[in-house]
């Protein structure tokens, strides 16, 4: 078995030191605590020893809480501002970009408009020049077609062999204008 060791701490019915040069003696119960009125005079021996140091402390955790809430209030404002002013970038940025695309799909709208003008333009022009070169077709057809007869009221063999090849190729150039 183990010899009990001494211990330091204050027995019932030892002085303690007071913190004025006194001595006070306070019973103490087996937890070290004082029970009943002398619980009282520990407390009051507790508050001469340490009252300073806790009054310190409680001052000190005094300064340092209202620190925390004044810095606290002083972010949560910050943030307020920063929250604010991103809010209203972004609005800003939003309404920017759906005005952008409003007048680019105007503009798209106008040159869709415009496009379709001129495909109009160049389709009816495209229509004028192949009635023209059609009626200037038909008007060669006819001049060929006016030679070739005259020609064959002529009798001759060897334009009768120049009018067949002119025929042949009339009949080639019909039939290819007919193809397109």
């Amino acid at each position: 078995m183990k010899a009990d060791k001494p211990s330091s701490a204050p027995r019932a019915s030892e002085s303690i030191p007071a913190s004025r040069g006194t001595e006070v003696v306070a019973p103490l119960s087996g937890n070290g605590a004082a029970s009943g009125p002398e619980g009282v005079s520990v407390d009051k021996i507790r508050d001469l020893l340490f009252g300073n140091q806790m009054q310190d402390y409680d001052r000190r955790f005094s300064n340092l809480e209202e620190r925390f809430l004044q810095r606290f209030k002083e972010i949560e404002s910050e943030t307020a501002r920063n929250l604010g002013a991103f809010e209203s970038n972004a609005k800003k940025q939003v309404d920017s970009l759906a005005g952008q695309l409003r007048e680019e799909k105007d503009q798209r709208a106008d040159a869709d408009k415009e496009i379709e003008r001129v495909l109009r333009d160049q389709n009816q022009a495209l229509e004028k020049r192949i009635r023209s070169m059609s009626d200037q077709l038909s008007q060669l057809d006819r001049d060929m077609a006016d030679r070739v007869t005259r020609e064959l009221h002529g009798g001759d063999l060897e334009r009768d062999l120049k009018i067949h090849r002119r025929l042949r190729l009339l009949r080639r150039s019909k039939a290819h204008r007919d193809y397109f």
